[in-house]
């Protein structure tokens, strides 16, 4: 029995134990997994971040948990992943620019059997938001999950302002969230697009929308080509400064 709040840590791992509580804590800047449970049951992962790790939030052998409220994004795996851990709840979280070469939003691997996840966000992670080769529920019988990638998959697909009609199908196997929600949970998704004016190159990319949850804060840098000088930002931010940020609280161009 366990208790770690209010912490900002290099990493959590919590190991054998029943009924532990691990909330308000802040984990990043690890080459491994932000925050772990290994062997444990019955406790609460609630209101936690985990960035810039390899696995934002992993469960190993671990059963009869809760996650619920975190945010895990920036991280080198997955933002969240499941390894024979199964009866877990997954509720309420931010999941989102998980951008290694293999992250997923959330791997569950097998076996890691009925898991409940729903009113999540998943938003632009790098293969794909989630991966699933198990037997999990994605939603809890009237409301799913956001997939910021849901109207490029399903064009044709109609909502009645709330869901929509078409069932989102999860990559790995035959699950599916049949009730994707048509607007994120909590914070609004906003969407940045960067033109370039001359030749160069700039991160992140030009040319094409991306989504981010509001009050994300956004690195850009502009790479000239050869013989071509960077003159500064235009449109929704104005500075010559390069690199820079920019926090997106609306819709930017």
């Amino acid at each position: 029995n366990i208790t770690a709040k209010n912490a900002d840590v290099c990493g959590i791992l919590v190991v054998n134990t029943t009924d532990s509580t691990i909330s308000n804590v802040s984990s990043h800047n690890t080459w491994g997994n932000g925050i772990q449970l290994h062997t444990s049951s019955n406790c609460d992962i609630t209101d936690c971040d985990s960035y810039n790790n390899g696995a934002g939030i992993y469960l190993k052998s671990s059963s009869n948990n809760n996650i619920i409220n975190c945010d895990t994004y920036d991280n080198s795996r997955h933002g969240i992943y499941l390894y024979y851990a199964s009866y877990n709840d997954i509720i309420n979280c931010n999941i989102y620019d998980n951008q290694g070469t293999y992250s997923y939003g959330i791997y569950i691997s097998c076996p890691s059997d009925n898991n409940l996840i729903h009113h999540n966000n998943f938003v632009n992670n790098a293969v794909e938001n989630a991966y699933d080769e198990c037997s999990n529920q994605w939603d809890d019988g009237s409301e799913g999950n956001y997939w910021s990638d849901y109207e490029g998959k399903y064009p044709g697909a109609t909502n009645n302002g709330l869901v929509w009609d078409t069932p989102y199908a999860i990559p790995g196997g035959s699950n599916q969230d049949n009730f994707p929600l048509v607007d994120p949970i909590g914070p609004e998704d906003f969407t940045l697009i960067i033109s370039v004016v001359g030749s160069g190159t700039t991160t992140p990319e030009a040319g094409i929308t991306h989504s981010y949850l509001s009050g994300t804060v956004v690195d850009l840098e502009a790479f000239p080509d050869d013989g071509w000088e960077f003159a500064g930002w235009s449109g929704d931010i104005t500075t010559g400064e390069n690199p820079t940020t920019i926090t997106m609280d609306s819709h930017q161009a």
